[in-house]
């Protein structure tokens, strides 16, 4: 499974910095559930939102690193309007690198859950980031198939 993160965190790592140029930013600081900027469904406990930036929950926002693999170790950094792809001593923005003006995202967030889509337009493709919370100081990356990598811990 330690294989499983290193060899997915560097298919992201690959994915991003192929994807170019891209835009950033967001002026939303409003970003914890159950608050809703453009609807809430059924379960009030999950919000969808659709925009042009990201805005990851306050709960998964820092550093959650897979240190098992000491020559290589791999992870995320959340920000209020960003998430970046840490391999070694590299990382990546998704808002610089992974997303072009006309794309649009679309994200899933809960108390426990955070799930976003990007509908690349020009690439006529959508990719899909979700992340389980297992507690305070982990979280588990699943990909498109259903597999989970982890668990990331938060430094």
């Amino acid at each position: 499974m330690k294989t499983n993160t290193l060899v997915t965190t560097l298919a992201l790592l690959l994915l991003l910095s192929g994807c170019g140029g891209g835009s950033g930013g967001s002026s939303d600081t409003n970003n914890n559930p159950p608050a809703t900027q453009n609807n809430t469904p059924a379960n009030s406990n999950q919000t969808v939102r659709t925009s042009k930036t990201l805005t990851p929950p306050e709960w998964i926002q820092g550093t959650w690193m897979d240190r098992s693999e000491p020559l290589m170790p791999g992870g995320w950094l959340f920000t209020a309007d960003d998430m970046y792809t840490i391999v070694g001593e590299n990382s990546i923005s998704l808002m610089e690198t992974g997303v072009q003006s006309n794309d649009t995202i679309e994200q899933q967030i809960s108390f426990t859950r955070y799930s976003f889509t990007i509908h690349h337009k020009q690439l006529n493709s959508t990719e899909t980031f979700t992340f389980n919370k297992l507690s305070d100081t982990q979280i588990n990356f699943e990909n498109n198939m259903g597999d989970t990598t982890g668990p990331f811990i938060k430094e």
